[in-house]
């Protein structure tokens, strides 16, 4: 199974911030060393500790910092790989860049997605492995 997640949109529900960095790199928390924690590096955690080794970013608005901030997923423990969505046209545009590297099972997520539980990715894998269905939808309820 994989991941693809959703990175390339401009963050403007962030601005101003996001004029500085895009929105996936915009930190959340800290860790045990107190380093800031960028949301989709918590996404990415929660996906390798799911045992999704095979990460696709989509990336568009200051793809080089992402890239840069994240490389190639050697310090996740994970491969990462990117898509440019070159035209911003919405979550289904940005998941058929990645169609060639999809030939399995997908979880598919946007870059902001914040799930306090660390297990999401591992009970929504299980729930769509055991129920045989053809598609899952995760949702979860937020104050």
């Amino acid at each position: 199974m994989r991941a693809v997640i959703l990175a390339a949109g401009r963050g403007t529900r962030l601005y101003p911030y996001t004029k500085i960095v895009p929105k996936p790199l915009v930190p959340i928390s800290t860790d045990n060393e107190g380093k800031f924690v960028t949301i989709i590096e918590r996404i990415i955690k929660q996906l390798v500790n799911a045992g999704i080794k095979d990460i696709i970013i989509i990336v568009n608005y200051k793809e080089d910092m992402i890239k840069e901030y994240l490389g190639d997923g050697q310090n996740y423990s994970c491969q990462i790989r990117y898509r440019t969505q070159d035209v911003l046209d919405g979550n289904a545009g940005a998941f058929y860049c990645a169609q060639d590297l999809i030939d399995d099972n997908v979880i598919i997520t946007d870059c902001d997605n914040y799930f306090e539980d660390n297990e999401f990715f591992i009970k929504i894998k299980k729930y769509f492995t055991e129920s045989d269905a053809d598609l899952t939808v995760g949702v979860s309820t937020v104050d």
